[in-house]
């Protein structure tokens, strides 16, 4: 898909096609309709969720200034926007899924964090899991 890169971290939903290329830069693809580069650089493929308050976004992980944040990529308007409030904090979030009206990610260092979920339409979360090492979420399920 992309010429002199590895891919990896794919996700594909109802013929939206989206994943990472080495050195870390996103791009979604749709047959018929074109390829678009989400990041320049530093960033991870989450989901492409097709329902729910946010449908139609690609969500993916911005790596900047040593900072790990959830941002989403409009497939409407071709556009990067913010994650809602609630979902970035000071600590890094990362490893994210997302369907329908729910976001499901880790917070926290790399060696100890937590897996929660969070409702979009509300901004409700809870932590489902606390885990000392990273094992729980695969990006792009």
């Amino acid at each position: 898909m992309t010429q002199d890169r590895d891919e990896h971290i794919g996700s594909w939903n109802d013929g939206w096609l989206a994943w990472t290329a080495q050195p870390g830069v996103t791009w979604v693809h749709r047959p018929g309709a074109g390829t678009w580069q989400i990041g320049k650089e530093d960033t991870a493929i989450g989901s492409v969720t097709l329902d729910g308050p946010y449908a139609d976004s690609v969500w993916f992980v911005r790596h900047y200034f040593g900072e790990a944040n959830i941002a989403r990529y409009d497939l409407r308007t071709h556009a990067i926007a913010e994650a809602p409030d609630g979902v970035n904090t000071d600590v890094p979030e990362y490893r994210l899924s997302a369907s329908g009206d729910h976001l499901v990610f880790r917070r926290g260092e790399p060696n100890a964090g937590k897996m929660l979920l969070f409702k979009l339409s509300s901004g409700a979360h809870r932590a489902i899991a606390v885990d000392t090492i990273q094992r729980f979420i695969a990006q792009g399920r």
